[in-house]
């Protein structure tokens, strides 16, 4: 029935329009259970049956067997839903009874409902709970809205913010405090961050980059969301509720530095800021503005000779303190890693890695360490030789003569540079395949699958006690092939526990690496290439930001690694990784004459 009159129309149930106006009234039909009530911004799940005032049906959930979910009180369902179900009980079912002004209006729904409609709906308030705010969708974090804020401008990072913040964990408070502090640095007003190497995993700082000035929300955390609380010893299978009301925001300027000066102006801020961080022990901060420090200044240029030692310094010191950062937090690879960039810009420095007893002889305390770890490297590797004692047999493959060719970039008459892997002879001239047919070559590598584990290692645990015998040559087939023969396919490798992140590490020994800022019209632009690469190796990976390149090859083991670099950015990117220990061979990709040209053939372990 569509009534002529609604605004007339009277109702049985409780009015609960917000003003009391008679627009929604609310019939119980089924008491629920508890005292609790959804709050704003809560997930809730309902089932319902939509009517008109003539019981025709026009929508009904549980015909389709399926709850619906959403977010109360952010307008993705009618008001009336909104402003009834915040009145329900977990278990509750209500008749809602609306008119057209919190109903569907002067425009109507669908063909069954018309214009100025009255509709009536049957909700059963099945569950309700925070938002899942972990990363993992996992329940560790949840937060619940006891007071929406004012406006949609969050504060950023660096922000000044002064929020109240109370910490309960089984009817006892933790901690009830107002605190004003730097957001991002709220580890030096001991406000719980969470965990930057877990996924960012966060808890009580973290969330306050999703408020808005006013906001006032209770946060339930458990299992990871834990991290950050660990002195004030709770269970690891506790609950901690915390609420946190957002009382003032002072945002900073968004800004990045445009000009080389401006990036010199403020990396020396932020080192006065990092160096303190760091004597404070508050290495995670630290860290990210140590990263921030060489991001400026990688590719800035200086006319001035004391502005160039100055960015020198800075990227130096940057890097050092980094490892130290990395060392206090036992991340040794990373920490490694950041001594050989540093060691690109000062080769002198005997703080590096492998360097001070070459600098200074007498320097007892690194005598001592580097005892140490020579003491577990030898454990090690006789642990990994009982593991692997067993199941390592003799390959034919082991002495096998194995081209390593790699495809070439773009297409016509320029040269190319062809690559195989050990068992699959491949070589790709002027963009046409001289390889098998793809079924055939599917069939090798499914071979090849059930093999690798046991040959591979094998190849290389040989190949690792006579590489200094191993004959490495490159012999120019014509003017536009270049071809590198190798005794050895798998470079000598020691064996090590596999990872290789996505993949089963069982199915590949060669990876091809494509680091491009503009990966995406890349891809498009030598997209045949990419396909050649695919048939050679499931294992091709692309990359358009260094620091994701830099992480992935930390996890690159047993594995015979190319890396292509756009002629672009390898200025930047090359003092990075020319001392990483999993590349194999470096190609710069010249753009312009769409061809890659090889930098190094073979690198000495």
């Amino acid at each position: 029935m569509t009534s002529k009159n609604p605004e007339q129309t009277e109702f049985q149930g409780e009015d609960i329009s917000p003003s009391k106006d008679g627009y929604i009234f609310k019939e119980i039909l089924r008491e629920g259970t508890g005292d609790e009530l959804p709050m704003f911004d809560d997930k809730v799940t309902v089932h319902y049956i939509s009517r008109r005032l003539d019981e025709v049906e026009f929508d009904n959930s549980r015909q389709r067997d399926r709850p619906f979910s959403f977010s109360l009180g952010q307008g993705e369902v009618i008001k009336s839903w909104d402003i009834g179900i915040a009145t329900m009980k977990r278990g509750e079912l209500a008749r809602f009874t609306s008119k057209p002004k919190y109903a569907f209006g002067q425009k109507g729904h669908s063909d069954k409902v018309g214009p100025n409609t009255i509709v009536v709906f049957e909700v059963e308030l099945i569950d309700f709970g925070g938002k899942d705010f972990s990363p993992e969708q996992d329940g560790s974090i949840r937060r619940r809205m006891i007071k929406a804020g004012e406006g949609n401008l969050r504060p950023n990072e660096g922000a000044t913010i002064e929020m109240m913040l109370k910490g309960m964990y089984n009817d006892q408070i933790l901690e009830e405090r107002t605190s004003t502090f730097i957001l991002g640095e709220g580890c030096e007003e001991n406000i719980p961050a969470g965990s930057p190497w877990s996924l960012f995993y966060f808890s009580v700082e973290v969330c306050a980059f999703k408020m808005t000035t006013g906001e006032h929300c209770k946060l339930f955390l458990k299992s990871k969301g834990l991290v950050g609380l660990e002195k004030f010893n709770i269970p690891s299978d506790a609950t901690v509720e915390y609420e946190l009301k957002l009382i003032k925001v002072e945002r900073v300027k968004d800004k990045r530095p445009d000009t080389d000066d401006e990036k010199l102006a403020e990396s020396e801020i932020l080192k006065t800021r990092a160096d303190q961080l760091l004597k404070g022990s508050h290495y995670e901060v630290a860290i990210k503005k140590y990263k921030k420090i060489y991001e400026y200044l990688l590719s800035a240029i200086f006319s001035h000779d004391s502005d160039r030692q100055r960015c020198k310094y800075l990227k130096i010191a940057s890097q050092s303190n980094l490892a130290i950062c990395y060392m206090k937090m036992n991340n040794y690879d990373d920490a490694k890693r950041t001594c050989n960039r540093a060691l690109a810009f000062d080769d002198k420095n005997e703080k590096y890695f492998e360097t001070v007893l070459k600098l200074n002889p007498l320097n007892a305390a690194t005598k001592q360490q580097i005892q140490i770890c020579e003491q577990q490297i030898k454990a090690h590797e006789v642990e990994e030789k009982q593991i692997y004692k067993k199941i390592f047999h003799k390959s034919p493959q082991a002495n096998a003569s194995n081209k390593i060719e790699l495809v070439q970039i773009g297409c016509g008459p320029s040269e190319t540079v062809a690559v195989t892997h050990p068992t699959v002879s491949t070589s790709i001239i002027n963009g046409q395949s001289k390889q098998a047919s793809d079924e055939s070559l599917q069939n090798d590598l499914n071979k090849r699958t059930s093999t690798t584990s046991h040959t591979s290692k094998k190849i290389r645990m040989n190949s690792a006690t006579s590489i200094n015998s191993t004959t490495k040559r490159v012999a120019s087939a014509s003017s536009r092939t270049t071809t590198i023969d190798l005794e050895s396919s798998t470079g000598g490798k020691k064996s090590r526990t596999p990872s290789l992140p996505l993949y089963d590490d069982a199915n590949y020994d060669l990876v091809i690496i494509w680091v491009d800022p503009h990966i995406i019209d890349s891809e498009k632009t030598y997209v045949n290439s990419l396909i050649k690469f695919r048939r050679i190796t499931d294992a091709v990976f692309t990359f358009d930001e260094f620091e994701q390149c830099i992480s992935f090859l930390d996890h690159i083991y047993e594995k015979t690694a190319f890396l292509i670099v756009s002629d672009s950015v390898v200025e930047q990117f090359l003092p990075l990784v020319i001392g990483e220990p999993h590349l194999d061979f470096i190609y710069i990709l010249n753009q312009t004459k769409r061809k890659i040209k090889l930098i190094n053939i073979w690198k000495k372990r």
